[in-house]
């Protein structure tokens, strides 16, 4: 299978760095193309910088920098579309403040064959919120349940993965209008393609039983990175 990794990136070269050195390290990231989407700003050179620094551990690597007035929902389809022109297998979106669990790749590599003919799921979601790990029990994770997975009918943006034929569905349904742009009633992309009324539609996705991804964006972003999760795989 043809794997890329399309990543999106702005203002934060420490984030940066850090997403992708945990999918860089990883075994498997010999076997994946790495395509940057990096959005306009002062930092956008230092970003390039730091990605570079493990150019080398992919099978091939590409950064495009984007020139028009910042947007998470453009930057984002520009990724998209910049990934779709490699004619891939699958295709993994990570954003800049997502960091990879230690076999994320192995986990997406082989769901992504599992899954490749089932038209009822969407996506392949690496993040699972910690709630949704066993609550009433509390008890500590075991060994043999890295290797569960289940379905929700839902969509999480923060690592997730899908095929060339969702892939263009996506892209030619994207969010119309710049979140930058002061148009502050257009919709996010994560939003269009989730929600049931949106491009999901009643499709689901395939979610792991410990969680393959976590959220680090404190600053300069929209999520809470500073609260860790209860449970994850961990970082390499």
């Amino acid at each position: 299978m043809k794997n890329v990794i399309t990543s999106t990136h702005f203002r934060r070269p420490e984030y940066s760095e850090q997403s992708i050195r945990a999918v860089a390290l990883q075994p498997l990231a010999n076997q994946c193309h790495y395509h940057a989407s990096i959005d306009r700003g002062p930092d956008s050179a230092r970003i390039e910088t730091e990605l570079r620094k493990y150019e080398g551990y992919f099978r091939s690597f590409s950064v495009d920098h984007r020139t028009a007035k910042p947007s998470c929902n453009d930057n984002t389809k520009a990724s998209l579309v910049a990934a779709q022109k490699l004619n891939p297998d699958f295709v993994i979106l990570v954003e800049d403040d997502v960091v990879m669990g230690r076999d994320a790749l192995a986990y997406f590599m082989e769901n992504a064959k599992v899954f490749a003919d089932d038209k009822t799921v969407f996506t392949i979601s690496a993040w699972r919120h910690p709630d949704g790990w066993l609550p009433e029990s509390g008890r500590p994770y075991e060994w043999r349940d890295i290797l569960g997975i289940g379905r929700n009918q839902w969509f999480v943006p923060w690592g997730w993965g899908t095929w060339p034929d969702r892939l263009a569905e996506m892209i030619d349904k994207w969010t119309t209008g710049s979140d930058h742009s002061g148009d502050h009633n257009c919709e996010s992309w994560d939003r269009v393609l989730g929600l049931p009324n949106g491009t999901r539609g009643n499709r689901y996705e395939v979610q792991p039983m410990i969680s393959r991804a976590c959220n680090i964006g404190a600053e300069k972003g929209t999520h809470r990175g500073d609260v860790p999760l209860s449970y994850w795989i961990g970082p390499v």
